[in-house]
Formats: structure tokens, sequence, C-alpha cells
């Protein structure tokens, strides 16, 4: 494998890692703090907070399916 091959798979690798820190800052952590704010003004709004968490565990899934992805990609450079 040349070096060049290595540097793509390594960007490749970075890309989808990037995706997974993204959704989990945006699809996570955001939506929590937006709500901690809302609760604190307007009181408990319990089905948005159930329709909060259902969409912040799909997002930490999708974060998760992404960065293993980006696992899988660097197992290439054994080869």
């Amino acid at each position: 494998m040349t070096d060049g091959e290595r540097e793509k798979i390594k960007l490749r690798a970075t890309y989808f890692n990037g995706i997974a820190i993204a959704l989990m800052a945006v699809g996570v952590f955001g939506p929590y703090v937006a709500l901690a704010q809302l609760f604190r003004s307007q009181g408990t709004d319990y089905q948005l907070l159930l329709t909060t968490v259902l969409a912040a565990l799909g997002f930490a899934w999708f974060s998760t399916r992404a960065h293993g992805k980006a696992v899988s990609i660097l197992g290439r450079l054994d080869e």
C-alpha cells in the first residue's frame, strides 16, 4: 500500500468520525440544553421530553454507527 492510499484511508475515517461528532453535538447535546432552558422558563412538558429523548437516542445511534464506520475504514491500514 502506498503512502497516498494510506492517507486516503485516514481522511475517509476522519470524515466519518467528524460526522459522528457533529451528530452527537447537534442531535443529543443541543436538544438537552434547549429543553433545560425551556423547562426552566415554562415548566415540564412530558410529551416534548419523550420526543426529544427518543430523537436524541436516534442521533446517538447514528453517531455510533458513523464512528464504527470510521473504525472499520482504519482497519484497512493493516492490509
